[in-house]
């Protein structure tokens, strides 16, 4: 497994990219940076998809009204559009949308005092809120990174608390090293995060993704 990689700034495309060489599932999306190119991505993934603004200097786009969510015909990808290019948007990113589910946060981050570190949270738009979070050393293996699920106040939303989705564990935890093994192996990075990672019936999700590298 290939774990270099280059100085940034990166979008949330290319992250994702990163993430799919560690082996983590991201939706079916296009980078579009016409109205034709989005339409034809529309037509390609089929309804419904989101729509997002795509630019590396911005990483909460959800903040500035940049995410539109649903989108399932011309007329309302037109309209998601409209706004998003009158606001000065020029790159857009059509993804397919994903199974509702669990979301976490997940990621890698190097600390100033303790050096490289893995954390995993409750997720989504509420994840600075909850701050629900456990955190290990990194590297660590993928069975210690399993085990930060269970330091969560909220980890019976990992087991299929009424109805929901169950993590698989192991599946969690293997990903959580490999992002750890990343920044470990990259003096450059100083950050992997994936906020949403969403637990679904058909396993793990990178619903979006940063990747800030030294000096971006």
């Amino acid at each position: 497994m290939d774990l270099s990689v280059r100085p940034g700034p990166f979008d949330e495309d290319q992250a994702k990219t990163v993430l799919g060489t560690l082996g983590v599932a991201t939706p079916a999306r296009r980078v579009c940076a016409t109205r034709e190119q989005a339409h034809a991505a529309l037509a390609g993934l089929g309804g419904p998809v989101a729509v997002k603004l795509l630019d590396a200097a911005i990483t909460h786009k959800s903040d500035v009204g940049g995410v539109y969510l649903g989108v399932r015909d011309a007329a309302g990808l037109d309209r998601a559009l409209d706004v998003l290019e009158a606001a000065g948007h020029q790159r857009f990113l059509v993804e397919a949308m994903t199974p509702s589910g669990v979301d976490l946060l997940a990621g890698a981050r190097r600390d100033p005092v303790f050096g490289p570190v893995v954390l995993l949270g409750l997720g989504g738009v509420v994840a600075e809120a909850l701050a629900d979070v456990a955190v290990a050393l990194a590297p660590l293996s993928a069975a210690q990174a399993a085990g930060l699920a269970d330091r969560l106040a909220g980890r019976a939303l990992l087991d299929g608390f009424r109805g929901g989705p169950v993590a698989d564990r192991a599946a969690l935890g293997a990903m959580l090293a490999r992002l750890g093994a990343l920044l470990a192996a990259n003096p450059v990075v100083e950050e992997i995060e994936i906020n949403p990672l969403r637990i679904t019936g058909e396993g793990l999700v990178a619903l979006d993704a940063v990747l800030r590298t030294r000096d971006d």
